[in-house]
């Protein structure tokens, strides 16, 4: 059927979401928990970031029940969902949630239901003002970091986020042969600090001008971020929270210096001349982006030397299970 979809739109005290299709009622306040606790828990987060305000009174998702109505509304084949800062909403397809159609309405799908994808894309959508301002490692780090807690019956559970780090970076790495197993004491992974740091937006996700990147690389380095993240957040209570914001802010302030915006250009141009252009325009972005993380990097990594800053993190994971290793 071409003719116009259906809409079935729902609402909780801070979202809206709409679907284009039914979902069912004990679905819907799954739902309704899911975009409310993710806002209860970023109102308390650790930086204390303040939240973005949203237009209209509400903030926006749709879900999609098929890729064609996805992609439509721009999203990425591959990516599990997206938030747009340009339409300000979450779009994400059922299928990257474990949804299936029941009757004459879409429920759970047993172990395969997972919301995760909405807590990370909900985290961008609250740091909306924060996007073209900060280091993607941050934003899909602190992302991942929010998704990374466990979500039960209507609860964001912080105190196992070291678990559910784990789950999630072995559930999704399973197949990259660079995390090896090592029993009861974990699994290693390689670690490139110092270019996920520098990664620009277009190097971190495989964009146009950039190469292209595979899908498991791409995963590792949200995972990389993930890490990077915790481990500002949690190794040096409360110093290091104060670190990490100072370096967020130093970095703000370069790149709001610089004047120009990684969000502001689309991942694919499409002329000769416009693919030229834009080369020289990543170029300057990678230099900005460079430049805010040497200016900052001394407060996140507290004076240490690279490989002083790449021992601490080893020593940080141990415990974990998680043995990082140098990046070949």
């Amino acid at each position: 059927d071409e003719g116009t979809p259906e809409k079935f739109v729902y609402r909780t005290p801070h979202y809206e979401f709409e679907a284009d299709a039914k979902l069912a009622p004990n679905l819907v306040q799954d739902f309704c928990k899911i975009f409310e606790v993710t806002h209860a828990a970023m109102e308390q987060n650790p930086l204390g970031l303040r939240l973005m305000e949203p237009e209209g009174g509400y903030f926006k998702v749709r879900l999609f029940k098929d890729n064609r109505g996805y992609v439509r509304a721009g999203g990425r084949l591959g990516a599990a969902g997206m938030y747009s800062p340009r339409t300000k909403q979450i779009i994400v397809p059922f299928h990257s949630i474990g949804l299936r159609k029941a009757n004459v309405a879409w429920v759970r799908q047993g172990d395969i239901y997972d919301p995760t994808t909405l807590i990370h894309e909900a985290t961008h959508q609250l740091l909306d003002h924060w996007l073209d301002v900060a280091p993607i490692w941050f934003t899909e780090g602190f992302a991942d970091w929010v998704g990374s807690s466990r979500y039960d019956s209507g609860q964001l559970f912080f105190d196992r986020l070291e678990d559910g780090m784990k789950e999630r970076i072995r559930g999704r790495e399973k197949e990259n042969m660079r995390i090896r197993d090592r029993g009861l004491a974990g699994f290693e992974f390689p670690l490139d600090a110092q270019g996920i740091l520098h990664a620009s937006q277009y190097h971190f996700m495989g964009y146009q001008p950039a190469p292209e990147l595979e899908h498991h690389v791409i995963l590792h380095n949200y995972h990389s971020s993930l890490l990077l993240v915790h481990f500002a957040l949690n190794e040096d209570k409360p110093a290091g929270v104060q670190r990490m914001r100072q370096y967020l802010e130093l970095y703000r302030q370069t790149v709001t210096k610089s004047g120009i915006r990684e969000l502001d250009y689309p991942e694919k141009i499409k002329t000769e001349e416009e693919i030229a252009e834009f080369k020289e325009v990543v170029k300057k972005l990678i230099s900005i982006q460079k430049e805010g993380v040497d200016t900052a990097y001394p407060q996140l990594a507290h004076g240490r030397s690279e490989n002083d800053f790449f021992a601490e993190l080893a020593s940080f994971y141990k415990p974990f299970g998680i043995l990082l290793m140098p990046h070949l």
